[in-house]
């Protein structure tokens, strides 16, 4: 505190934090104290130690008296005057005001180095806290398995003991495929801003487990009331598919499923499913279905697609709560029209892409057509699925009693109820098909269907597949103007290298000097304006621009055989 009051000279002033400095200063401060004390001791001993008499002073009314400092700081009285009095108690008050200043200032010093230390200890930690992130708990998976794949379900001890059946069956599969089992709760640092909703959580929780994982590691993202259906079908026609982070569509709505996907190790995938998880902070006041309204405006969004601010403009309007769902399925179908049909979409030139996909990754987001991802409903699909075909596991199986009775004979030993639950390809592609032809406006049928995910040649054998992302119909419009251009540029060049092989053709056909044609076409055509023009020249001074070419308008002269044409 005194450094502000003393000149940069005067006085070592150590920096704000420098807790070496700060305690070498108070060192030195506290050693002149003590110096300062001693001196002013040694002083009052000599000179008090020295008799005092009046007839040496030459002071007549003093008696010869005299006193000593012992060596304690006490006074040993060699008189008996009233000022030896007087002075040996002021020289007392002295040595006492002494020894408190220097008990003071060993105590200050003591104070400072103990500030000092917890400045330092301070200093410490918020070092470690910038330099280093905060470490994510241990994870293991409950079911170890052989490939890097994991099957991923985020459910607290509460959910874990509703949905005991459907879990195991989960683990059924896991142990048949040779997949990781990994059961969530969320107790990741990064994602305690989420805790209080817990479908934004999962998708925080998924981002972090991925983070722990080797690189292309798959975390297949379940709900905690999806069964596993089919145990001897694994999952390779989607683990080998297009996209690095799969969606699909819901079986009988027009709203992309957020509750069921597949996400790979990638560091771009990793930032979808975090910024996924923070629309939660642009959550509306009315019905949005959490995380699946979010995630059709971060689709529309990152996909820069044509209509993406209407979108956000209707999710961010939603203030109608669920017994009036009219403004939500309005903003779903706004934004199933922006999206269009089913896709691979290429993230690469689009900004998100830009700055999170890197040069070796192929950077897709694929949404899969109805009936054709690992999962789907189980209730539209009748509780029954095939072995070959279709997907693999029924979502939306609430009740544990069900698992028992439309599945398994045994969920606790993996044994499947086949006779209850699997059925042949035939009746399965006819019930897949009553189910498209019950809704058209979902699934494109009818003689102006055209394309190859028309219900009438891809639902009956669950072959309908996502679209490039350079088919028709393009919905950027950047795809459009790209495309037009390419098309008008190809049409000009065909044209022109048509005109090239007529011609030709036909010169090989037909012996004709054409030059010589040409010219005389030209000689009979422009004779009279090249005349006119030759006429309005007598002094012949562009004569340059006049080319040979026989006998013309000017007649015998010196420009006999000259004749006018543009250059």
């Amino acid at each position: 505190w005194l450094c502000p009051w003393l000149p940069k000279s005067a006085l070592f002033c150590p920096k704000v934090g420098s807790s070496r400095h700060f305690i070498l200063f108070v060192t030195i401060l506290m050693s002149g104290l003590w110096f300062r004390s001693l001196i002013l001791a040694a002083t009052a001993t000599r000179t008090l130690s020295v008799p005092i008499s009046a007839t040496e002073q030459g002071i007549a009314h003093r008696k010869q008296e005299a006193i000593s400092v012992n060596a304690d700081g006490s006074l040993t009285d060699l008189g008996s005057s009233e000022s030896l009095r007087a002075e040996r108690e002021a020289l007392a008050q002295a040595a006492a005001g002494a020894q408190q200043a220097a008990n003071a200032a060993q105590r200050a010093a003591a104070a400072a180095a103990a500030a000092a230390d917890s400045a330092e200890a301070a200093q410490n930690r918020a070092m470690r806290k910038e330099s280093s992130e905060p470490s994510p708990p241990e994870l293991r998976p409950v079911e170890q398995g052989l490939h890097p794949v994991g099957l991923v379900i985020m459910a607290d001890q509460n959910f874990q003991g509703k949905y005991t059946s459907q879990i195991q069956s989960i683990r059924c599969y896991a142990q048949q495929q040779g997949y990781d089992l990994w059961l969530l709760n969320g107790s990741f640092p990064r994602c305690v801003a989420f805790r209080s909703d817990f479908f934004y959580l999962k998708h925080c929780a998924v981002a972090e487990l991925l983070e722990t994982r080797p690189e292309r590691y798959t975390a297949v993202v379940l709900d905690a009331d999806v069964v596993a259906v089919v145990l001897d079908r694994g999952l390779e026609r989607w683990l080998h598919g297009p996209g690095e982070l799969q969606f699909y569509q819901r079986i009988a709505g027009p709203e992309v499923m957020a509750g069921n996907y597949l996400a790979r190790n990638v560091p771009w995938v990793r930032e979808f499913l975090r910024r996924w998880a923070l629309l939660r902070s642009r959550k509306p006041p009315g019905f949005s279905s959490a995380d699946n309204g979010a995630l059709h405006v971060a689709l529309v969004n990152i996909l820069e697609l044509e209509g993406s601010e209407h979108v956000s403009l209707l999710y961010s309007n939603l203030t109608a709560l669920v017994d009036n769902l009219d403004p939500y399925w309005n903003f779903v179908r706004a934004a199933e029209k922006v999206l269009g049909p089913p896709r691979a979409w290429n993230l690469a030139n689009t900004a998100f892409g830009q700055k999170t996909c890197t040069w070796s990754d192929s950077c897709v987001l694929t949404i899969w057509p109805r009936m054709n991802f690992f999962v789907d409903d189980g209730v539209y699909l009748g509780q029954k699925a095939n072995g070959l075909i279709g997907p693999v596991m029924h979502h939306g199986i609430k009740n544990a009693h069900d698992v028992e009775h439309h599945y398994y004979q045994n969920v606790w030993s993996c044994t499947i109820d086949a006779g209850a639950s699997l059925v042949d390809q035939h009746s399965f592609g006819h019930q897949a098909w009553q189910i498209a032809a019950g809704y058209p406006e979902l699934y494109p049928q009818g003689v102006g269907c055209a394309g190859p995910q028309c219900a009438e040649a891809c639902v009956s054998n669950f072959t309908c597949f996502p679209l490039d992302d350079d088919d028709e119909p393009l919905m950027r419009k950047r795809q459009r103007d790209t495309r037009y251009l390419f098309v008008v540029v190809r049409r000009v060049l065909c044209f022109a290298f048509a005109v090239m092989v007529v011609l030709g053709a036909v010169r090989v056909a037909i012996p004709i000097d054409f030059s010589t044609w040409l010219g005389d076409w030209v000689d009979r055509h422009d004779r009279p304006f090249a005349c006119a023009r030759l006429s309005q020249d007598p002094h012949r001074e562009n004569l340059h621009r006049y080319v040979r070419r026989g006998e013309q308008c000017l007649g015998a002269s010196k420009h006999e055989g000259w004749f006018w044409i543009d250059r």
